[in-house]
């Protein structure tokens, strides 16, 4: 259990750090002057310090994909409303 806690941290980090990455190489599309007609102002400072993707996407990713919170958002993109179309190959 240890080791999984440890691969996930790192798995996690990972994650955030590429979506940050992300962000930053786009910075003047995402969050220029059409964002900032269609969603008022992000904080940047913050988006770009976050540990967390959670953090990510509780400051930008919701906004910009239309949903009111993260976890409205983090129910539409669940992988739950898929899993009945997996099948075993055996």
């Amino acid at each position: 259990m240890v080791q999984w806690r440890g691969g996930r941290y790192f798995y996690l980090r990972v994650i955030t750090e590429n979506q940050k990455r992300v962000l930053r190489r786009h910075r003047k599309v995402l969050f220029g002057d059409e964002s900032l007609r269609r969603f008022d102002s992000f904080d940047l400072d913050a988006i770009f310090a976050a540990s967390t993707l959670r953090v990510v996407d509780m400051l930008y990713s919701h906004r910009r994909a239309g949903f009111t919170s993260c976890d409205e958002y983090y129910r539409w993109s669940s992988s739950r409303h898929y899993m009945h179309r997996v099948s075993d190959m055996h």
